[in-house]
């Protein structure tokens, strides 16, 4: 009878890692097809065909931006509350009826309503995906004594479907237009809708259901007095992100002026993709070979170095300097990402990605309009440079500290105490 049921318990937790390893499959392949975009290579040429210029693309941007931040935190809270996998499933509908309506879109105020169903979209994805793919790695890994390599996995996968997904719209673009490049995106953002109904949920801590807004200032108060370290990490990962975010919108101007085919749009996004990617699956050795003022400061100065470079060479040179951003671009997000969430329990893993996606969205709803204004104004060059000098700003303000933070705790191994920390502070308020 004993041997019978250690049997059946054996089985049945086969059988439960089995559905768990097979869910890391499906949120990758979720993720995927949710960054696989064959329209942002050529998005800015795609938005002027629609009569916008480059300030009125900012600023559609910008409102974008503005819808996203303010649905972000609560969709994280919501993830948190509900279930990753309903958000995923909501989100995704949003997901493939926005980019339906940019198919039909004309005009400004059609865009409009294109952005906001985005923006509702990439609010409920965004941190839900990240969290659900940690967990699943958790609950295989069993009592988070390993160390979960999501941040790197999905960052990897989400840049190799950029890269596939580039090559795929130049191939399309030397066949047919943007018009039928546009439907066939508008096919295939239902995947990730399909995909998501065969997600499983993995274990979890739930969060309590004390009221919101004490469920919410517990949450900042872990976030930004648990420790210095987590608290620039934070920051850090919410407002660095800014420094590599611009050239994403203005690079593809940038070839345009320098009169560039169109078709070649995303073989060249394609490597920087790859180069991203590259540069996010080697963070890790990257943190074992380097100091932390050595790591940092690469991912805060490569990019001035590189809109420095934008600014003043010509189309070769520049698409070197802009290699740059992207290598530090890719460290930068998986460093950052799994500094923070390595040091923050389940039960409120979705709502800080949300909280700090939060923070980098109002950041751009100010600045992209203005990004865009000193463009008609003064040019790419001077947009350039401008940039480049904000961003020094900017990191130097928020890398300083954080390295100190890092070099102060010497690196040492306190990430589970610190874990156990969170829940024992969080029992108590419970």
């Amino acid at each position: 009878m004993t041997a019978n049921h250690t049997d059946i318990d054996t089985l049945g937790a086969t059988h439960a890692e089995q559905r768990l390893r097979r869910n890391l499959a499906l949120i990758i392949g979720v993720s995927f097809f949710h960054v696989f975009s064959l329209i942002m290579p050529v998005i800015v040429p795609i938005f002027e065909s629609r009569g916008l210029d480059l300030g009125e693309i900012l600023l559609l941007q910008a409102i974008f931006g503005f819808a996203v931040a303010s649905l972000e935190v609560p969709s994280g809270y919501l993830s948190d509350l509900i279930g990753r996998k309903h958000t995923l499933l909501i989100g995704s509908i949003f997901y493939a009826f926005g980019t339906l309506l940019l198919y039909f879109s004309d005009g400004f105020g059609m865009l409009i309503a294109f952005e906001l169903c985005m923006a509702v979209a990439v609010s409920l994805i965004s941190g839900a995906d990240l969290a659900l793919l940690y967990d699943t790695e958790l609950a295989i890994g069993g009592l988070e004594r390993r160390r979960p390599k999501a941040v790197r996995r999905l960052f990897l996968l989400d840049t190799l479907s950029a890269a596939a997904a580039s090559v795929l719209a130049s191939l399309f673009l030397a066949l047919q237009s943007l018009e039928m490049l546009i439907a066939i995106q508008a096919l295939v953002a239902w995947l990730p809708f399909v995909i998501c109904f065969f997600v499983h949920e993995p274990p979890r801590r739930v969060l309590a259901k004390r009221r919101h807004s004490e469920n919410f200032a517990l949450i900042l108060r872990l976030v930004l007095t648990l420790s210095p370290l987590l608290r620039h990490a934070f920051l850090a990962l919410a407002f660095w992100s800014l420094s590599v975010f611009f050239v994403v919108w203005l690079l593809q101007k940038q070839w345009q002026l320098q009169a560039l085919p169109l078709e070649y749009f995303g073989y060249l996004w394609a490597i920087l993709s790859l180069v991203s990617a590259i540069a996010g699956q080697t963070s890790h050795l990257l943190k074992r070979a380097s100091s932390p003022w050595a790591r940092l400061g690469f991912i805060a100065f490569a990019p001035v170095v590189g809109y420095l470079g934008l600014a003043f060479f010509g189309p070769v040179a520049g698409f070197l300097a802009a290699i740059l951003i992207f290598l530090a671009r890719g460290l930068g997000i998986v460093l950052l990402r799994d500094a923070v969430n390595s040091r923050i329990p389940s039960e409120i893993r979705a709502t800080v990605n949300s909280l700090a996606n939060f923070g980098f969205r109002i950041a751009f709803t100010v600045l992209g309009p203005i990004v865009g204004y000193m463009f008609e104004l003064g040019g790419m060059r001077i947009t350039w440079l401008l940039i480049a000098f904000g961003s020094l700003a900017l990191n130097t303000a928020l890398m300083l500290p954080l390295a100190r933070a890092v070099q102060a705790r010497g690196e040492k191994p306190v990430r589970e105490i610190r874990l156990e920390t969170v829940r024992r502070v969080m029992r108590m308020a419970t």
